[in-house]
Formats: C-alpha cells, structure tokens, sequence
C-alpha cells in the first residue's frame, strides 16, 4: 500500500504539478485579459474626475466670495 502511494506522489510530482501549474497560470491570464477592459475604464475615469476637479476649482476661484 506504501508503495502505491509514494508511486502516487512522484506520479504527480513528475507529470501532474507541471501541468496544474500551466493552467493556473493559463487562467490567471485570462482573467487579466478580461478584466484589463474594466481596468481601462477605471483608469480614464479617474483622469475624468482629476480633469473635472481642477476645472471646477479654477471657475470656482473667479467667483467673489460675499461679504
């Protein structure tokens, strides 16, 4: 039984590990690729929220404050 079970491990260590490891890494790209749109979209919206943040704050300092 001891023999079938280190046979079962060096099974894996030689051919199962490589290939386990290929496709998490496989899926791990994947999820990059489909995630990079929504990334992108972050990206542009917080240049989107600085723009309108130092555009505003320019109106906002030719406005006179009251008395």
């Amino acid at each position: 039984m001891d023999l079938i079970k280190d046979l079962g491990i060096e099974v894996y260590k030689d051919a199962a590990r490589p290939a386990v490891s290929e496709v998490g890494a496989v899926a791990g790209r994947t999820v990059k690729a489909l995630l990079a749109p929504i990334r992108g979209f972050l990206w542009c919206w917080e240049k989107i929220e600085d723009y309108v943040e130092k555009e505003v704050q320019k109106r906002l300092e030719k406005v006179p404050e009251e008395s």
